[in-house]
């Protein structure tokens, strides 16, 4: 069973690549944070399977033309060993 959490969501550009980096805190964020989208309730799982809508809704929004989006889960135990995780 996965579990829903409240994580922080930032956006970071990379090209023509989205990546959506999602933390337990927002001092885990990346630096390189382009929009700070705030709390959300979810879970990875979810995140992964919506990257489309993601995309397609950051590209609207913001008048951008990413063509791929990567989903970072950033962990307690990633950001304590100075890596993070991808998963999408």
């Amino acid at each position: 069973m996965t579990t829903t959490r409240s994580y922080h969501v930032g956006l970071v550009k990379a090209g023509n690549r989205l990546i959506v980096e999602v933390a337990a805190t927002v001092d885990q964020l990346s630096c390189e944070t382009w929009r700070y989208m705030g709390e959300r309730q979810t879970t990875a799982a979810r995140l992964h399977a919506i990257r489309p809508q993601i995309l397609a809704a950051v590209n609207n929004d913001f008048g951008t033309k990413f063509t791929r989006v990567t989903v970072r889960l950033i962990s307690d135990r990633d950001f304590t060993a100075g890596h993070r995780s991808v998963i999408a």
